[in-house]
């Protein structure tokens, strides 16, 4: 998932919607697994927004990249006119917001013909079904909702878009290995190359989904 998003923002002007990820703040900004830095690593310009509370004022993330306070929903034409960029990204962010549709056309009618590329946790990912026989649920506290490849498919139907793609993508268990120790680490990451070899077999098994849309 970081490395198809930020490899495809490469040399391009980049919107990065919900991006400041207080998790990667603390485990992971130094560590290659912050979408944000890794974007930022590869566009020519990445102009990232986020309502977070611990937002006080701009972050300077980069040479070329910033994070600014900023409601999604309080996007307009003035920044989008502003703010001209070819790609705008939200990972790990459809599952937290309660109107997604008021969310796409919002960017449907700012970016026209614009490429947009969500990433959001499965419904029916492997490691929810494993889960589940223990009476658990691979969710965060702030989900609000979780899609599967059929919800994203009509998703996509229902708001118009014509031309759009759902790729698969592994699950990785970064916050479990960072917090870990060594040998527990080790067996983390075993799991997970297991859970990853059922995810290859058995695609709609995987860990969630990137959505490439053609505004």
């Amino acid at each position: 998932r970081l490395l198809y998003i930020s490899q495809f923002c490469k040399n391009k002007k980049v919107l990065d919607i919900g991006c400041y990820d207080e998790t990667a703040i603390k485990l992971k900004k130094n560590n290659g697994y912050w979408l944000h830095g890794l974007i930022s690593k590869e566009a020519k310009i990445v102009i990232g927004i986020d309502s977070s509370e611990l937002i006080k004022s701009e972050i300077k993330t980069g040479p070329r990249s910033k994070i600014v306070k900023l409601n999604l929903y309080d996007l307009d034409e003035s920044f989008a006119k502003a703010n001209k960029v070819d790609v705008i990204v939200a990972g790990e962010l459809i599952e937290h917001i309660p109107d997604v549709t008021k969310f796409l056309q919002l960017l449907k009618k700012l970016y026209p013909k614009k490429i947009l590329l969500l990433s959001t946790p499965n419904a029916t990912s492997l490691i929810s079904i494993l889960l589940a026989i223990f009476s658990r649920e691979s969710n965060h506290k702030d989900h609000l909702q979780i899609f599967s490849y059929k919800t994203l498919h009509a998703l996509c139907i229902k708001n118009g878009f014509k031309k759009f793609e759902i790729v698969p993508y592994n699950v990785k268990l970064t916050e479990m290995y960072l917090k870990s120790s060594r040998v527990t680490g080790f067996f983390i990451l075993l799991l997970e190359k297991i859970i990853n070899i059922g995810e290859n077999i058995f695609p709609m098994l995987s860990g969630g989904y990137i959505l490439k849309i053609k505004l």
